[in-house]
């Protein structure tokens, strides 16, 4: 998550401006697997950051690839259903006026970080979809992680 900041911004700024791909580098420098964020096709493709592969230009593991995105691609978006679900707060246009950007930067942080403690308590579609189980412990180890600046 990055912002607050200016609505005048598109997307590909605010990628630029965050620094997200030299941000996670910097977090696995040492590490030897090495994960990567799956962005907007609009982006440009960097050491941590990549997005679906263009049609003009595919081959077969491309295909594979793009494939298996879609299917993951799908279960992200499911997350920002899961917040306005539960926080009908961060659906309500009337509420989150656009005159008050820092009360909806708090919220639009806030809200998420909820979001991720009410899925390690009680699952979501998403870890059911994947078959997947939350690890005992888990919301203890990720408050743990959270840097509270």
């Amino acid at each position: 998550m990055y912002g607050p900041t200016s609505v005048r911004r598109n997307d590909l700024a605010l990628l630029r401006q965050s620094r997200i791909n030299a941000r996670f580098a910097e977090e696995q420098l040492n590490e030897v697997n090495q994960y990567i964020i799956m962005g907007d096709s609009a982006y440009n493709k960097d050491s941590h950051l990549t997005s679906y592969h263009k049609l003009n230009h595919m081959i077969e593991n491309h295909i594979k690839w793009n494939k298996a995105m879609k299917h993951v691609r799908i279960s992200i978006e499911w997350n920002y259903g899961i917040t306005g679900t539960l926080y009908k707060y961060t659906r309500s246009k009337n509420k989150l006026n656009f005159f008050n950007s820092s009360r909806v930067s708090k919220i639009n942080t806030v809200a998420p970080l909820f979001r991720n403690f009410h899925i390690m308590c009680y699952g979501r579609q998403t870890s059911k979809y994947f078959q997947l189980e939350i690890p005992q412990g888990m919301l203890v180890n990720y408050i743990h992680q959270i840097d509270f600046k």
